[in-house]
């Protein structure tokens, strides 16, 4: 569908394509150097790694079975120093994941 007064060029689709690749690239790049910083984060922490099959994953909140502890999944974004991660695990795809605790 045209809007009135647009301006449609053929070579205006493939610059945005290659730009997109471009782009792509750049975040995936961002999102892998993240990924190590978290894991270098949480290798340095006082905070204890749960291993995953230890963990039960229910719609609200993470159960670790051995000690019967809730948390629930931290998806903001974690420092040192002023955070409410309790644990951590590491996921699948080598991804870390952080957990702050259930009261």
């Amino acid at each position: 569908m045209r809007v009135p007064g647009s301006l449609h060029r053929a070579g205006s689709v493939r610059t945005t394509a290659v730009t997109d690749a471009g782009d792509r690239e750049a975040r995936e790049a961002r999102e892998a150097q993240r990924q190590a910083w978290f894991l270098r984060l949480a290798m340095r922490s006082t905070w204890p790694e749960l291993a995953r099959s230890d963990l039960t994953f229910g719609r609200y909140w993470v159960t670790h079975e051995p000690t019967g502890d809730k948390y629930r999944g931290f998806n903001g974004e974690p420092d040192a120093i002023h955070t409410p991660i309790a644990a951590y695990f590491i996921r699948a795809d080598g991804t870390v994941g952080f957990l702050e605790a259930v009261s």
